[in-house]
């Protein structure tokens, strides 16, 4: 069974799931009408070695959102920030606000951080990579400060 057919008969049953074809570039893509903590955890990294990407659906068009880290965010804005705050919310449960601030900047900073909470918190640290690949730095920076 290929990689599409294979998450098609796996996400098909979520609310949020739209489709699954490959791009322009021959990349695997989950399209979704939403982004929640659900589809964080549903959608696997990869799929027979291939890495599987996430974008969302606009409402009311058959044209999909190609680029979530661009300051040219879907218009469904406000509805995305609300269910990433909430995602945010359910993830610092388990490790405290200053420590995603930490992990956020371990992310960021790559080799050159200078804490290692992630040997410690590797679940909230895989949720928040994902989170940090979807909306980028500067997106979860303004939304830890502001929570």
């Amino acid at each position: 069974m290929d990689s599409l057919n294979k998450l098609k008969n796996e996400l098909s049953n979520y609310e949020w799931f739209h489709d699954v074809s490959r791009d322009k570039y021959n990349k695997v893509v989950v399209y979704c009408h939403y982004m929640s903590g659900d589809v964080l955890r549903a959608v696997p990294d990869h799929v027979n070695n291939e890495q599987i990407l996430v974008h969302f659906k606009e409402k009311g068009k058959e044209k999909f959102v190609s680029d979530l880290t661009s300051h040219s965010a879907p218009k469904e804005e406000d509805l995305s920030l609300e269910l990433l705050a909430k995602e945010l919310d359910r993830l610092s449960q388990t490790c405290g606000w200053e420590t995603m601030n930490d992990l956020l900047n371990e992310i960021h900073n790559e080799d050159d951080a200078i804490t290692n909470f992630q040997r410690v918190f590797g679940t909230v640290h895989k949720s928040l990579k994902r989170l940090y690949e979807l909306y980028g730095y500067d997106v979860l920076a303004d939304e830890l400060r502001i929570t």
